[in-house]
């Protein structure tokens, strides 16, 4: 297991430090799964799943797909939660976006369409 999350960190492009402040638990944490033979508490692994798309049963065993397929409804789910919780910003900005009138939005669009070209 300790090769397979250390590819997952690596994967990601993530420091130890980063990796673990990802998973909410200490460098030397993150060190100790992928330097030892220790296997992470459950909870531990469901959090890297979770948070990096891992397969579960590829975590633990090495067998199957590494990423799981998640269809674009699920990817589309599991960015408004994170907006909802870690970005108050874009929140906010889709919440108002929502309200505004058919008009509004089609404007809106015309300038994003016209901003993104240039």
């Amino acid at each position: 297991m300790k090769t397979r999350i250390r590819q997952i960190r690596k994967n990601a492009d993530l420091t130890q430090e980063a990796f673990a402040q990802r998973l909410g638990i200490k460098r030397n944490t993150v060190t100790t799964y992928e330097t030892t033979n220790k296997i992470p508490m459950d909870s531990i692994i469901t959090s890297i799943c979770r948070e990096f798309n891992v397969n579960e049963e590829w975590l633990r065993t090495g067998h199957g797909e590494m990423y799981c397929n998640s269809d674009s409804d699920d990817d589309f789910q599991t960015v408004m939660e994170e907006i909802g919780v870690k970005d108050p910003k874009a929140r906010q900005t889709i919440l108002d976006y929502w309200h505004l009138s058919s008009s509004d939005k089609e404007l809106f669009w015309r300038f994003v369409d016209r901003f993104v070209k240039k």
